[in-house]
């Protein structure tokens, strides 16, 4: 039997169906015609199905971690690295190279398009979710799905330091689902160089939290969750080290209206404490942790005192009051008695990692 093939649209070009079973024939023929009203979609082998929204979701957290890195690059665990090279190589969304992912303008070719695409268009400082989508087909179509759509424009995102925006308010965009039409990317506020540099150090000092070192906007957002989340989980205990030492002022030998030991240092590691926990802007957070003033002690004994707040807080609770104040009575006639009533007054008015109260 022979089949007679009439092209309709221009530019398309099919060859015959071929040899071999009519199956096949009509496989290969689907291919090219889909080729050529698609000529941008991934290089994908034929054999293989399309990527799932649950591959694509994959690629996210890697480009993440490879732009809040300095070196721009992570390494993929051996189970998904099949799937980062199927999808990110042939697309020139980022490269796996052996067993690490690089996100850079030079390996994420889309960044170089819809930049250069976008400005053609008067786009420079803000990047609107649907015109980046059409700019995806700038040149030639491609017939990307809707997912597909929003993994390049979310990986452009990050590659690029830029962050999601809805009616001029920042919002968070955890996956590819969540990017729509309403959605907007801007360069986002960042603190400057210094402030950022000394959150890093004196927030690892004061809480402690391990915090991230590579000024990014990615990083920004994690800094500050950490901060925030490390401060709130510290807030009730530093609280109450801050109130216990006073209720006992008498005992323990503290002046309440002192400006310097462990009281005063207690109720400014309190009020500190409180002020990055309900700080809701992350630029403002990372300068306050940066410049907060502790007073005379440095930040490594403070964060000994806030590890150890709740500890000295529960002691002071279960202390044995009664008797203190009886032993303080005694102290005047009794060497013992003065003995344990100094020591006690001395660990009171010095900070914790110098005096264990």
């Amino acid at each position: 039997m022979t089949v007679g093939l009439h092209q309709l649209a221009e530019g398309v070009r099919v060859g015959g169906p071929g040899g071999g079973p009519v199956g096949a024939a009509f496989t290969n023929l689907t291919g090219e015609l889909l080729a050529g009203a698609y000529p941008g979609t991934p290089a994908l082998p034929e054999d293989e199905k399309p990527p799932t929204r649950g591959e694509l979701e994959k690629i996210v957290p890697y480009a993440k971690e490879a732009a809040a890195d300095p070196t721009r690059g992570t390494v993929v665990e051996q189970a998904d690295r099949r799937t980062v090279a199927r999808i990110c190589n042939p697309l020139k969304l980022g490269r796996l190279e052996e067993h690490r992912y690089v996100l850079e303008t030079s390996t994420c070719w889309w960044s170089r398009h819809l930049l250069q695409s976008a400005s053609r268009r008067d786009y420079s400082e803000h990047f609107p979710v649907h015109v980046l989508r059409e700019l995806l087909d700038q040149e030639q179509p491609r017939g990307f799905d809707l997912d597909l759509q929003n993994l390049i424009i979310t990986v452009f995102a990050l590659e690029q330091q830029l962050a999601w925006y809805q009616h001029g308010t920042k919002v968070a965009v955890g996956s590819v689902r969540a990017v729509t039409d309403q959605l907007e990317l801007r360069k986002p506020p960042m603190p400057d160089d210094q402030a950022w540099a000394g959150a890093a150090r004196r927030g690892q000092l004061l809480l402690p939290v391990a915090l991230p070192q590579w000024r990014s906007p990615a990083n920004l957002a994690e800094m500050a969750r950490k901060l925030r989340d490390a401060a709130r989980s510290r807030v009730p205990a530093a609280g109450a080290l801050a109130l216990a030492p006073e209720r006992h002022a008498g005992e323990l030998g503290l002046d309440p209206d002192a400006g310097t030991g462990r009281l005063a240092t207690a109720r400014r590691v309190a009020a500190f404490l409180e002020q990055v926990a309900g700080e809701n802007d992350d630029v403002v957070l990372v300068e306050q942790v940066a410049r907060v003033d502790l007073g005379d002690v440095d930040d490594k004994s403070v964060g000994t005192g806030v590890a150890q707040a709740e500890a000295v807080t529960g002691a002071l609770a279960q202390a044995p009051w009664p008797v203190l104040e009886g032993l303080r009575a005694l102290a005047a006639t009794d060497e013992r008695a003065q003995v344990v009533v100094e020591e006690l007054r001395y660990a009171a008015g010095h900070e914790q990692h110098s005096a264990d109260l």
